[in-house]
C-alpha cells in the first residue's frame, strides 16, 4: 500500500500444520500525507512467528520529529513481543512539548511506559520526568469483567510544589 512515500507492506504464511510465519513493514517518511494535523516519520516492522497455538510476536515501531497540531514529539519508539504467552510492550518518548497557553508551552524531557504480563494478569510501570516534576508508578492488575482492576504497587512524585511517596 502507498500513499505519497508512504508504504506499507504485508504478507503472510500459514501451512498445513499451523506454522505461521507473518511480516508487516512500515516506512511512512511523510505523516502530513494520511493526516494534514500529523507531521514527521513512521518507521517500524513486525512480524509473526511459530505456531498459532504459540505465536512469537515482535513489534518494533519508531516515530521521528513527531508532531500533531502543537504537540511535538522528537522522538518515539515501541517495542513489543510476545513469547510463550508473555506479552511485554514499552514505550519511550523524549522532549514531549506541550502548549500551555497561547505562547508558552512545557517541556516533559522522558516518558516510558512499560507493560508486561497478559489481560487478565499484568504489570505497569510509568516513568515522567520534566522539568517540574518527575513521577514513578508501579502497578499491578487486569481486567476483570470487562473493566480494569488492581493496585498500586508504589508512587513517587518529586515536584517543585513537594515530594510525596506512597508507602
Amino acid at each position: 500500500i502507498e500513499s505519497g512515500n508512504n508504504q506499507i507492506s504485508a504478507n503472510a504464511l500459514l501451512d498445513a500444520a499451523n506454522n505461521i510465519e507473518a511480516a508487516l513493514d512500515i516506512n511512512a517518511p511523510d505523516l502530513a500525507v494520511l493526516y494534514p494535523a500529523l507531521k514527521g516519520q513512521l518507521i517500524g516492522n513486525a512480524g509473526i512467528t511459530g505456531s498459532l497455538e504459540n505465536p512469537v510476536i515482535d513489534v518494533n515501531l519508531s516515530a521521528n520529529d513527531f508532531y500533531f497540531n502543537d504537540i511535538s514529539v522528537p522522538q518515539i519508539t515501541v517495542r513489543g513481543q510476545n513469547r510463550a504467552g508473555m506479552n511485554e510492550l514499552e514505550l519511550n518518548a523524549l522532549n514531549i512539548t506541550l502548549p500551555t497557553g497561547e505562547s508558552s508551552s512545557e517541556t516533559i524531557n522522558s516518558v516510558m511506559l512499560r507493560l508486561r504480563g497478559q489481560p487478565d494478569a499484568h504489570n505497569m510501570l510509568v516513568l515522567v520526568d520534566s522539568e517540574i516534576a518527575r513521577l514513578r508508578v508501579n502497578a499491578d492488575g487486569g481486567i476483570v469483567e470487562g473493566g480494569w482492576q488492581g493496585r498500586l504497587l508504589s508512587t513517587d512524585l518529586d515536584s517543585v510544589y513537594g515530594n510525596w511517596q506512597q508507602t
